[in-house]
C-alpha cells in the first residue's frame, strides 16, 4: 500500500496522502517484481491547517460546510470566515484547512 506520498506541509499540494506522480515510477515496475501483488489504496482522510501560507497541524475533523465558519477556495480548500477552535486549535479568520 502506498500513501503519504505527499508532502503535507506544502499549501500546493493537491493531494498528500497519495500522490500518483510520486508512486508513478514504482508502479511502472511491478511487472518486474516476482511475489504476487495486490492494490489497496488509503481510505482515510486527514484536514490540514494553513496561517499564512506556512503548515500547522493536521486538526480533528471540522465541518467544512458550515458556510458561517468557511467558504470553498479550491476543490478541497476552505478560508475560515470566522476565528474559532477545533479542538484545541484556534483557527482564525484567513486560515486554510485543506481536506
Amino acid at each position: 500500500m502506498s500513501y503519504n506520498t505527499g508532502n503535507l506541509t506544502d499549501l500546493i499540494t493537491v493531494n498528500s496522502i497519495i500522490d500518483y506522480n510520486d508512486i508513478k515510477p514504482y508502479a511502472n515496475n511491478l511487472a518486474n517484481y516476482t511475489l504476487p501483488l495486490g492494490i489497496a489504496y488509503p481510505t482515510f482522510g486527514w484536514h490540514l491547517w494553513f496561517r499564512d501560507g506556512k503548515f500547522r497541524a493536521i486538526v480533528g475533523s471540522d465541518n467544512l460546510d458550515d458556510k458561517q465558519l468557511y467558504r470553498r477556495v479550491g476543490a478541497n480548500s476552505y478560508r475560515a470566515q470566522q476565528d474559532h477552535f477545533v479542538g484545541d486549535k484556534e483557527i482564525q479568520v484567513g486560515d486554510i484547512i485543506k481536506y
